[in-house]
This record gives C-alpha cells, sequence and structure tokens, in this order.
C-alpha cells in the first residue's frame, strides 16, 4: 500500500506532522483516525436515514410526543449501529492494523451522510459534492462501485422528492461524478509513474499501467463475493441489508402483518449470526479479512434498523394508548428493556471482538525472530514461507542487518522476482529465478561454492542436498557443510550446542505460555507455528544426533521435543523407535498409546513423506523412500536423489532395496542410464532373482541397444517364474527395439487378446503401426495403416482409464501425422494434465509451440521442462531465444551457453554467436558461426550475424559476401539490407549504399531500437540530410 501514490503521500504528510519515521506506524496511526471518524459518521448517517424514514407522527400520536419518539428511536437505532460496528472483531483489527479500508468506509460514510443530508433538504450544492466525492471513490475503490446503484437511487428520490428532477440537473450531477473518477485516477496514474513500484512492475507506459488499473479495479467488483463461502456473504448481509433498506417506511410508520414481522424476525437471527460471530459468520469463515469492516457495516445497520423497528412498534404503540395509564407505563418500561437488551448485546459483542482483537501476547513473535537473526551468524538469505517475513524485515532493518528473504510461499511473485535480481550478479542466476525459486536455488547452491557462508532456511532442509552439502540445524535455521569437512558436526554434537537448544527452548517455552484458549484465533495460529518451527529443529536435532552416533542424546532431544510440541508426530515416532532401541519399555509404552490416540483422532491418513517436510525426518527406511518420491514426483529430482541417498547412508538394517529401487527409477525418470544400470546390477549381485531388478534393467538394455543382454535378463526373469503375460510385453518391447516391427506387432496382439484393457500394450502396437507407417510409401499400405491406427486410438479412447493419457498420446501423435499441429499440442496437453511432468510429452508440445510461433506458449511450457530438467538444451534454447527477442542479451547468454553444452544444435549456436557478437566477444561469436555455418548453409541469419561480425573486424569484402548471401536466401529482410548498405558505405559506394537505403523505405517500421537508430543515422550520413527532409525532397 505504500506504492499507492494517494496513500504515500498522504503517510508523508503524517509522518512529517508527527515526527516520525516509521510508515508502519504513520499508517497505524492514520487508521486509527480514519476508524474513529468513520464511527462517528455511522452514527450520523443511520441517524439521519431513520429521520428520513420515519414519519413525524408515528402512530398518531400527538406533535410533541411523536417528534419525541422519532428522534429518540432515530438516535438509539444509530447508536446501537455504531456501537456493534465498534466492537466488531473486523472493525477493531482494520483499525489498528496497517491498510487502507478504514480510509474508505470514511470515505463512502461521508458521501452517504451528504447524499441524506440532500434528500433531506433538496439542496442541488450537496447532492453535485456528494456526486464529485463519490466519483472520486469510485477510481480508487471496487466496493464504491458496487455501492453505485444505491446511490444514485438515493440521488433519484431526493429529486423527485424536491421536485429538481429534470435534465440538466441530472447531466450535471453525472458528468460531475465522471469528472471526479477521471480527474482522481489520472492523478494516481501520473503520480505512480517513474515510482519504485511503477519499475519493479515492469509497465512500458500509461496506457499499459492505466489498463491495470482498470483491470484491478473491475476485477475487485466481478469477485467481491468469493467462489467459496458466497452464500454466507450474501444471505447473511446483502440480503437482509436490501430487505429493511425496501420495507423499513412501512415498518417503522406503523404498518404490520404477520409477513412484515416473520420478515423483521428473519433480519434480527441472521443479524445476530454475524454480529454474534457464528461459526457461520464471515469472520470466522473467511478469517482475517480487513475488507470485512464493509459488510460488518452493513450488519451493524441492519441490527440498527431491527432496535429502531422494535421500538416504533412497541414504545409508540404503548405510549399512544393515553386512556391507560399503565400501559404508557409499560412503554416506558419496554423503552429501558430495548435499551438495556442493546447494552447487553453489544458488551458481550466486546467480550467476543476483544479476544479476536486482542493481540498484546504476541511477544513471543519478537522473540523467535530476534533469535532467529541472532542465528544467521553473518549469513544474508534466508529461505521462509513468508509467515514472519514482515517481522523479519522490521527487525533486521532496526539492528542495521542486511537480509534478502526469499519467501517460497509467493515465489511465482514477479514483484519478488525483480527485487532478488537487483541483488544478483550472474545471469544465470537471474534467469533461473524465472523457472522458479526452487531453480534458483538448486542453480546458486550448485554453482557457488561460498553459498553455504550466505544462505540459510528456516524451513525445507531437504534442498541443501542439491549441492552435495550435509544439513545441520543452527540455533531456528538450517545450515549446509560441505560432506569433506567434520568441523561443523563435531560442534553441532557438541554438549554446548545441544544445551544452548535447549535454553532456546526453555525461552520460547515461556513465550508462548502467555497464549491461552481464549486468545485471538489469529495469535493462537502464530504460536502453533513458532512451536511448530521450534519442535522441527528440535527433532532433526536429534535426528542429526542419532545418526551421527550420539544415541543417548539423541533420546533426550526427542525426549525435551516432544514435552515442548506432543503434536510433532516425527518427534513422537522418532522418541518411540529411538525408545524401543534403548530397552525403556514403561516410557515406550505411554507414547506408544499417544501414538495410538493420536492415529484414531485423525479423519484420513498421515503421509509419511508430509511429516518429513513439515515436522522434521522420521528416522525410516520407508519415511526416506516416501520423502524422495514426493521430490521426484515434484520434478525435484536432484532433491530426490540426495534425499535417498543420505537414507542409505544410514545404513538401515532393512528397507535399503526399497531406497536403491527408487533411486534407480528416478535416474530412469531423468534418463541418466548409466546411473540406473549401475543400481540395478548392484541390486542383482545381492539378489539374482529379483524380478523387479531384472526387468528394469532388461528395459534399460533394450533402451541403450544391448539386445542380446535384455534377452538373457528377460530368460532369468522367465525362470524365476514371472507371469507369461508380463514376458511378453517386456519381449514385445525387446522385439520394437530390435526393429522386428512384425514380431513386435504379433506379441502386443496376443497381449491384448489376454488382456483387452491393456492400454500401454495398446500404445506400444499403435507406436508400432505408426513406425510401419513411416516406412511405407504404397498409398493403400498408408490407407490400411492409418485405420489401424484409429481403430486403435478408439479401443483406448474406450477404456476409462486409459481415454485422457494413452488414448490422447495416440491422437496427439496422429494428428502430428496429419500436420493439425493445433490439435495434436491440444491432446498432448490433455496427456500431460493427467500425469504432469514428463520431459518426453512437455517437449513434444513445446516443439509444437515453436512450429506454430506461439512464444507466449512456448515459455510457458519451457519453463515447466526447465523446473524438472535445467539443463534441457530445448527449453533453453527457446528461452534464450525469447531472451533474444527481448534484447536481453546477458540473459540470451545463459540460457544458450545451456543449450549448447548439452546439444550444439545449429540454431542454438547461431544465436549464441549473434548473442556474443552484441556482448563484444567477436572471436568466440566468429567461432560458433563458423562452427554453425560448417553444419548448415541455409539459414539467412547465421549469413547475415556473420556478415556484421566481419564488417566488425573491417573485412568488407568477405562481409558483403556474407551479406549477399543471406540476402539470397532472404530478400525481403529490411535488416539485413541495412547491414549492407552499412558495408558498402563503409566501402564509399555512396550510390549502391543509397540504392539499398531505398530499397527499405517501405519496410522501415518494421525496423526498431538499435537497427532503427543505424538506419536513420546511415541515411543522414549517405543523403547528407534527414530521412525525413530528403522524403519532403
Amino acid at each position: 500500500m505504500f506504492e499507492h501514490y494517494l496513500w504515500q503521500n498522504v503517510y508523508g504528510g503524517v509522518i512529517a506532522l508527527a515526527g516520525t519515521g516509521s510508515a508502519v506506524e504513520a499508517a497505524t496511526i492514520l487508521g486509527m483516525v480514519f476508524s474513529s471518524l468513520s464511527l462517528g459518521l455511522a452514527y450520523l448517517t443511520t441517524t439521519a436515514l431513520y429521520v428520513l424514514l420515519i414519519d413525524k407522527t408515528p402512530l398518531k400520536l400527538q406533535a410533541q410526543a411523536g417528534a419525541f419518539h422519532s428522534a429518540f428511536a432515530a438516535r438509539f437505532g444509530g447508536m446501537v449501529t455504531t456501537l456493534a460496528l465498534a466492537f466488531s472483531a473486523p472493525f477493531w483489527v482494520a483499525a489498528s492494523r496497517v491498510n487502507f479500508y478504514a480510509i474508505y468506509l470514511f470515505w463512502m460514510l461521508v458521501c452517504a451522510y451528504l447524499m441524506l443530508r440532500f434528500m433531506a433538504n433538496g439542496s442541488l450544492p450537496l447532492l453535485f459534492t456528494t456526486a464529485l466525492l463519490y466519483g472520486m471513490g469510485m477510481s480508487q475503490s471496487a466496493t464504491m462501485i458496487l455501492f453505485s446503484p444505491a446511490f444514485i437511487g438515493m440521488a433519484f428520490l431526493g429529486l423527485v422528492r424536491a421536485e429538481k428532477l429534470n435534465y440538466l440537473t441530472a447531466v450535471l450531477a453525472s458528468a460531475l461524478a465522471v469528472v471526479g473518477w477521471v480527474a482522481l485516477f489520472l492523478v494516481s496514474l501520473y503520480g505512480f509513474e517513474g515510482t519504485r513500484g511503477y519499475a519493479l512492475m515492469e509497465f512500458w507506459g500509461e496506457t499499459q499501467l492505466g489498463m491495470s488499473m482498470l483491470r484491478s479495479l473491475f476485477a475487485g467488483v466481478l469477485h467481491s463475493l468469493p467462489r467459496s463461502g458466497w452464500l454466507i456473504i450474501l444471505g447473511l448481509v446483502s440480503l437482509p441489508w436490501i430487505a429493511w433498506l425496501i420495507v423499513s417506511f412501512r415498518t417503522l410508520n406503523g404498518e404490520s402483518g404477520p409477513a412484515l414481522t416473520a420478515l423483521d424476525l428473519a433480519i434480527l437471527v441472521v443479524t445476530l449470526v454475524v454480529v454474534l460471530d457464528s461459526r457461520v459468520s464471515p469472520w470466522q469463515f473467511f478469517g482475517f479479512l480487513p475488507e470485512q469492516v464493509v459488510l460488518y457495516t452493513m450488519a451493524a445497520m441492519s441490527l440498527g434498523y431491527c432496535f429502531t423497528a422494535a421500538y416504533m412498534r412497541t414504545v409508540c404503540l404503548l405510549s399512544s394508548r393515553t386512556e391507560h395509564p399503565w400501559l404508557v407505563a409499560a412503554g416506558k418500561a419496554t423503552r429501558i428493556a430495548l435499551v438495556a437488551a442493546a447494552g447487553v448485546l453489544i458488551a458481550y459483542e466486546v467480550g467476543i471482538g476483544y479476544v479476536h482483537a486482542e493481540t498484546r501476547n504476541t511477544r513471543f513473535i519478537h522473540v523467535y525472530v530476534d533469535r532467529l537473526l541472532d542465528n544467521l551468524k553473518g549469513r544474508t538469505w534466508l529461505v521462509t514461507d513468508g509467515v514472519f517475513d514482515d517481522m523479519l524485515l522490521l527487525r533486521a532493518a532496526e539492528r542495521g542487518m542486511e537480509l534478502n528473504l526469499i519467501d517460497l510461499a509467493n515465489a511465482s511473485s514477479a514483484v519478488q522476482k525483480k527485487l532478488m535480481k537487483e541483488k544478483l550478479d550472474s545471469a544465470r542466476l537471474k534467469n533461473s529465478l524465472d523457472i522458479g525459486a526452487l531453480s534458483f536455488l538448486q542453480e546458486w547452491i550448485e554453482s557457488d561454492p561460498k553459498v553455504t557462508r550466505k544462505l540459510a532456511f528456516c524451513l525445507f532442509p531437504d534442498l541443501w542436498s542439491i549441492g552435495d552439502y550435509k544439513v545441520y540445524p543452527h540455533g531456528l535455521v538450517f545450515f549446509g557443510e560441505d560432506r569433506a569437512s567434520d568441523a561443523e558436526s563435531a560442534q553441532i554434537a557438541g554438549a554446548e550446542n545441544v544445551a544452548r537448544y535447549f535454553a532456546l527452548m526453555d525461552e520460547m517455552e515461556v513465550e508462548l505460555a502467555t497464549v491461552s484458549d481464549r486468545s485471538a484465533r489469529m495469535v493462537k495460529a502464530l504460536a502453533d507455528t513458532v512451536r511448530r518451527r521450534v519442535s522441527f529443529i528440535g527433532n532433526n536435532l536429534g535426528y542429526f544426533m542419532e545418526t551421527h552416533g550420539h544415541a543417548a542424546e539423541a533420546l533426550d532431544i526427542y525426549r525435551r521435543v516432544h514435552a515442548f510440541d506432543p503434536k510433532n508426530v516425527s518427534a513422537m515416532l522418532n522418541f518411540a523407535s529411538t525408545l524401543e532401541r534403548t530397552g525403556l519399555k514403561d516410557e515406550l509404552a505411554v507414547v506408544r498409546t499417544e501414538i495410538e490416540t493420536f492415529r484414531k483422532s485423525q479423519k484420513k491418513p498421515l503421509q509419511i513423506w508430509e511429516l518429513s517436510r513439515t515436522q522434521g525426518y522420521v528416522n525410516s527406511p520407508e519415511a526416506f523412500s516416501y520423502l524422495g518420491w514426493t521430490w521426484a514426483m515434484s520434478g525435484q529430482n536432484t532433491i530426490a536423489l540426495k534425499t535417498l541417498a543420505m537414507a542409505l547412508g544410514n545404513q538401515y538394517e532393512y528397507g535399503t532395496t526399497e531406497l536403491m529401487l527408487a533411486m534407480a527409477d528416478i535416474y530412469a525418470r531423468q534418463g541418466e542410464t548409466g546411473e540406473t544400470a549401475s543400481i540395478l546390477e548392484t541390486l542383482l549381485k545381492d539378489d539374482p532373482d529379483d524380478v523387479k531388478s531384472l526387468l528394469s534393467l532388461a528395459r534399460l538394455k533394450m533402451v541403450n541397444g544391448e539386445t542380446e543382454e535384455a534377452k538373457t535378463l528377460l530368460d532369468k526373469a522367465r525362470a524365476t517364474g514371472v507371469p507369461a503375460s508380463r514376458i511378453l510385453r517386456e519381449e514385445a518391447t525387446l522385439l520394437l527395439a530390435t526393429g522386428d516391427l512384425e514380431g513386435a506387432k504379433t506379441a502386443l496382439a496376443a497381449l491384448i487378446a489376454e488382456a483387452p484393457r491393456d492400454a500401454d500394450a495398446r500404445l506400444s502396437l499403435y507406436l508400432a503401426l505408426a513406425r510401419d507407417l513411416g516406412k511405407t510409401k504404397d498409398e493403400a499400405q498408408r490407407k490400411a495403416l492409418l485405420a489401424k491406427m484409429e481403430a486403435q486410438i478408439e479401443e483406448m479412447a474406450r477404456l476409462p482409464d486409459a481415454r485422457y493419457f494413452q488414448a490422447a498420446i495416440a491422437r496427439g501423435h496422429y494428428r502430428l501425422v496429419e500436420n493439425d499441429l493445433p490439435g495434436a499440442r491440444e491432446d498432448f496437453l490433455v496427456a500431460n494434465k493427467t500425469s504432469p511432468g514428463l520431459v518426453p510429452i512437455l517437449e513434444i508440445i513445446l516443439r509444437i509451440d515453436y512450429n506454430l510461433k506461439d512464444l507466449g506458449m512456448a515459455r510457458q511450457h519451457a519453463v515447466e521442462i526447465l523446473q524438472i530438467a535445467p539443463d534441457h538444451p530445448f527449453a533453453n534454447y527457446i528461452m534464450g531465444s525469447i531472451a533474444l527477442s527481448r534484447g536481453e542479451y546477458d540473459s540470451a547468454d545463459a540460457y544458450l551457453e545451456k543449450s549448447i553444452a548439452r546439444d550444439a544444435s545449429v540454431l542454438a549456436t547461431g544465436d549464441l554467436a549473434y548473442v556474443k557478437f552484441k556482448l563484444e566477444d567477436i572471436e568466440r561469436a566468429l567461432d560458433l558461426v563458423t562452427s554453425a555455418l560448417g553444419r548448415t548453409q541455409e539459414i539467412y541469419e547465421i549469413w547475415d550475424t556473420y556478415g556484421q561480425i566481419l564488417l566488425k573486424q573491417n573485412r568488407l569484402a568477405e562481409a558483403e559476401e556474407a551479406l549477399r548471401m543471406a540476402l539470397k536466401l532472404n530478400v525481403r529482410n529490411p535488416a539485413v539490407h541495412l547491414h549492407l548498405a552499412q558495408v558498402l558505405a563503409r566501402q564509399n559506394r555512396r550510390d549502391e549504399s543509397k540504392a539499398v537505403l531505398e530499397q527499405i523505405q517501405p519496410f522501415e517500421s518494421s525496423l526498431y531500437g538499435e537497427e532503427r537508430r543505424d538506419y536513420d543515422a546511415l541515411w543522414l550520413e549517405v543523403f547528407g540530410t534527414e530521412r525525413k527532409k530528403a522524403e519532403n525532397k
């Protein structure tokens, strides 16, 4: 909000007046001031509304009595509204937190009060002032746009009532609203342009900024009702508020009946549900949302109406029976009772609101943040989940510490990426940020040998394993340590470090004890988060001690952590397993009872990998196997493999085979056939009859073309008693690998006859038919094969489990054969959605994007691939080409270097040559372009790059030859003509250069940036006059 031009200047003024340098403090003070003013306006507005609605002589009372009761009822309703709003939790929170909803509420109430005054006296200046102010408000607040129909209706009724409704008045009021809207919108737009926020969001001009502001406004209108819980807002707040506004004139002036009475009771009940904070109230359902202050203002007005209506229907009715003095006395008693009831209700609301808004017992957050900063030991980068980031940055600034946060919860934020890029020098690191936060961390940890002295983690300690570092806890953070060094390990395992952690835990226990069950829900949630963070560190410290041979110390840590946080299941499981190994049966029985109680309380099974990520490592092979696979399935294969390797290092008595098979599968997904084969061969040495290893290794041998070895492995698998159908599948794959299409088709047909619902077999048969199609020239045979392929697709589409994967892949391939690229892409996208993260499918989609010249989709899919396989050559080429098209040469250089490191394709080599030329690395550019031309001479861009390099080296004759070759391949490209004109001008062949420039002139609009400047400069040099003057001649 501090980047908002209006509020930035308002807060700046407050800071100047108050003499405080804290923007947060100024914003909080301003919020309190506007909230207080809003309460006064809420009273004035609702009182004015009730006065307007109530007849001066209700129920035919005498004029004096009627005026008294009308005024009392209006003020009574206004006071109930004001107090109900003042003590509602959302209002308390909004008034004491940094936000601008209190300002918008004040703005809207000012307009409402002025409009009601206009309706009361018909003053046109009041109407015009209100229109201008409300129009200005609509340029800033979606809420004011939503309420605009109500204000238009009030203006119409006021004009009718004052008998001043005419075209001129309506047009003038509308024009003032539009002027106000446009004026403040433009002030905000031009004020924001050029600010820090404008630069971070990378707007390229007023038009884009204006459209972004408009989209933001109208998105607020369109999404004013959330997708989940919209009925709560509509049914409990909006509809009751609209209902009483419609019937209020009748109910407040003596009209009654069963329908109206039932409606008023319904409004009262529904409003009490909101005001008294039941479980279905917006506050309970949505949690802390400052914008709820508007909803609770509406609910408070509904409550005020209910008490006003009750007063008019009881007190006024009884007071009108002057012939019965006892009824008049009853009226007075009823008035006292209504006031008392309102008082009790408000007092109860005070108690509820206080519980939710009271945040003074949050010192534990300050202590946690301070201790975390103490633990960094000079490191300036911290990986977090965003929960305490604001506090961390504020406290670091107050302590004069440099601190850069990497918030994994908001890692996709363009603004956060921009801020982080400003602090980085490496183009490769900047590029990795565009791919994602995890890709950035992987690139940094792998490439920077000093990263362990710069970076720390609050969570996700597994990420250190990316760079083959050991992970160790230090206070409230995790550091990385070179595996070759044991210095840090010795320190961590030392008694002093364990004692330091226990002292930290004791300190946090004292601070967290100030939070009780009666504390605000938000405070309790933050306290649970802090407690979980401390126990997470402690559990992993215990794991560290246990796996480094300090079992007694580990047991003590697990015991203390379990006492500190009984909800940490990882610590409870580790505590139990350690007790079992040490033979402490009595204590073990108690812990096992707690585990069983916890298990029964779970509504769904708690996954063990989830524990490892959120509550700390569980020291078992199953846990690490699951954890490794979850990292792999999320595309983080490096972390998965390092996690499994760490588990293997623990030398478990059981479960080793499962860990190694998981590693082999993950290596296979990456295409690392050598590593996969090595693991499988190791497993077969220990157990030569392991069926899974035999079949996996046989499949790998087929992929590598080692067919004889694959046959031998299949024979061994057959001898172990593997079902014939399973062997048949592998043999069909083997036949495909050896090029025996007929044999493969026969085997697959037999397999399908035995298992008609085997979608994988049908997909393999389809691919065999497709390979046949590629070899066939005979048209009749092609038609027959296409028909068989279509039949297989139809059969797969009938299988529910195959419709969106195998059938989609086959259909996509078929459409590629038919050259239907858009259709093929849609099918492969369906397959990718069904089984996301498969790089071969993503690469097919990316190549289709490239052929369709759809750069937007190409970038999206390239990023998706690079999140899984950071070194993928084609994805890096695509990202480099896109960066090159934007003139981001450093970025393009880093992407293209990674691309040619794995696959030096002609296209990537040619593009990199041009990038090196632009970066003034002429020798490297010349080597690259020569290499590219050695493989193909049919790409004009490479010849154009070669010509520019030769021009730079002043080898003019060779440059001319290269550029004329480029024009031979593409005569319509104006940039190549320009480069040729430059060569001719350098050779003093001015007439020829003029002729080339004149050829460019019809297409000069396609030149931009540096090329356009070169064109204008060359024109001036050759013609001796500016280009526009030459045109005039």
